[in-house]
């Protein structure tokens, strides 16, 4: 009676023993899919850093420009140093 009550307990363990690991197993995989995630996440804010920059950079090229506009403006036109023939 003891021997089927031990290999009664024994079987439940491990039981209880592969249903643990494989949660742990399910965990692990969950835990690689974030990280691939986190890794990705970070890949794309910096790629809108990069963006974030191009644009700033682009603004002042276009802030450039208007001063251009308005000193042409001003000046009725912007014209190139003539030269002149002897």
């Amino acid at each position: 009676m003891k021997t089927v009550k031990t290999n009664a307990f024994l079987k439940a363990a491990q039981s209880n023993s592969d249903r643990i690991k494989s949660q742990i197993e399910y965990k692990k995989q969950q835990m690689e899919q974030l990280n691939t995630e986190i890794e990705q996440l970070e890949s794309q804010g910096t790629q809108i850093e990069t963006l974030e920059q191009q644009q700033e950079n682009l603004m002042q090229q276009v802030g450039q420009n208007d001063s251009n506009l308005d000193f042409e403006d001003a000046t009725g036109s912007f014209m190139p140093t003539q030269q002149y023939d002897n």
